[in-house]
């Protein structure tokens, strides 16, 4: 977890992609849960380009809102209340930019894990991977509001060798930011 997290988080810097690494590993190591790193991620992260800008645009509709609502008060005093709604809007975008690279890195590193064992099998002669193959699993299906993607649901049910990538090119899931796909072992017994 602390080497493999943050493959897929873009724009994040140096210091920031250290410290997620290192909440990554506490949270697998059961310091605590997906939301609890999550809150400790957006300690450390900021906004990528596209959501700063999301932000300072709102920060100018807001201002330009004010100013019409509010035509004698000091452009001061809107300036600063145009800050705050900015400031509680970037703060609900940095809460969920976290929550999605805890749930992202902790399921990636799972599935990293999860491969790992199975290399460990092999050389400890528990397991033949010739006689082996992977599987990719798709999240669960049919929560409320949520459903499999077009680019997981096309993964869904694919094997390959254990050693092999899946069809994108990947070891292991995730596929994407917010992935909830994991992987099976299939052992095969002549029969597949």
């Amino acid at each position: 977890a602390k080497t493999r997290s943050g493959s897929l988080i873009k724009q994040i810097e140096t210091e920031a992609l250290t410290a997620v690494r290192s909440i990554i590993g506490e949270a697998l190591g059961g310091g605590f849960t997906v939301v609890g790193a999550a809150s400790r991620i957006s300690r450390v992260i900021g906004l990528h380009d596209r959501w700063q800008t999301a932000v300072d645009n709102m920060y100018d509709r807001e201002l330009s809102r004010l100013e019409e609502l509010f035509p004698d008060m000091s452009i001061d005093a809107l300036q600063d209340m145009a800050e705050q709604l900015a400031l509680d809007y970037r703060g609900q975008l940095i809460n969920s930019r976290a929550l999605t690279i805890a749930r992202t890195e902790i399921i990636a590193s799972q599935n990293t894990g999860q491969l790992i064992s199975w290399l460990q099998a092999s050389d400890n002669g528990v397991l033949d991977l010739n006689q082996a193959q992977k599987e990719w699993v798709t999240g669960p299906d049919g929560w409320v509001g949520i459903a499999v993607c077009d680019v997981c649901l096309e993964l869904g049910g694919q094997r390959v060798p254990v050693l092999s990538v899946f069809s994108n090119g990947e070891a292991t899931p995730p596929a994407h930011p917010n992935c909830r796909c994991n992987m099976n072992l299939v052992v095969l017994t002549g029969l597949e």
